[in-house]
């Protein structure tokens, strides 16, 4: 899904993917390697992505890395760990767990990733120059690539592995989802494009914009391979 909105973008973004400020639900998807990859090889973008993965990993340009596989992101927090494995998840049908994860630049020019309210390190700003002015713009939601073409689709679960027309208990989501802008101010997002391809194997269904409860929110996912998605 995101990976054709960046390509079309271009340019400097935060990413932020269950694969700003948001709670996010986990769940235990299922997957078939070699699927389940998020590539970003040959964008010209500087991008910081953060967020819940199965057997990720991120190239731009030969350049990029993906947690502790390269320096570059410093861990401050020793009690809570970039690397952390999500604790309970969420269960279909059953009790319902969210993390809520933050990215925030500070005065210095320091990217800080905050889980649950809590600093858990930074991405230096040499790191990513181009980020000096901010992002140009800000991606979340899901993403599963592979590289079958002429194969069938893999069956690579997305979020809870169901539709999101399923709603609460049923679909993964994410809720409160804001943006911090220049004055400092969390705000919903505006001018939002709704970007999902493959609709039949994952798909996204927009909950509110300003609920009292959940703010800005959306559900997503899928199964991957069904008899609807070859």
């Amino acid at each position: 899904m995101l990976k054709r909105l960046l390509t079309l973008l271009g340019g400097t973004a935060l990413l932020l993917l269950s694969l700003s400020r948001l709670p996010l639900s986990g769940y235990s998807p299922s997957t078939a390697l070699p699927s389940g990859t998020l590539s970003l090889s040959g964008v010209r973008a500087a991008v910081i992505v953060v967020g819940l993965s199965l057997q990720c990993s991120m190239h731009a340009d030969g350049k990029g890395c993906f947690n502790f596989n390269c320096r570059g992101f410093i861990q401050t927090n020793r009690q809570h760990i970039a690397t952390a494995i999500l604790h309970p998840v969420s269960q279909y049908l059953g009790p319902q767990f969210a993390v809520t994860v933050e990215i925030i630049r500070d005065a210095t020019g320091k990217w800080w990733v905050r889980r649950q309210g809590q600093d858990i390190g930074y991405w230096p700003r040499e790191l990513v120059p181009a980020l000096d002015g901010g992002a140009q713009w800000i991606a979340f939601g899901g993403e599963v690539v592979w590289d079958g073409e002429g194969r069938p689709h893999t069956a690579t679960d997305m979020g809870s592995g169901r539709y999101p027309g399923g709603g609460f208990r049923k679909a993964a989501f994410f809720k409160n989802v804001v943006v911090l802008n220049p004055q400092l101010v969390y705000e919903y997002p505006k001018d939002v494009v709704v970007s999902a391809n493959h609709e039949e194997c994952y798909d996204l269904k927009i909950g509110g914009t300003n609920d009292r409860a959940w703010g800005y929110f959306f559900f997503y996912g899928g199964p991957g391979r069904t008899d609807r998605c070859t």
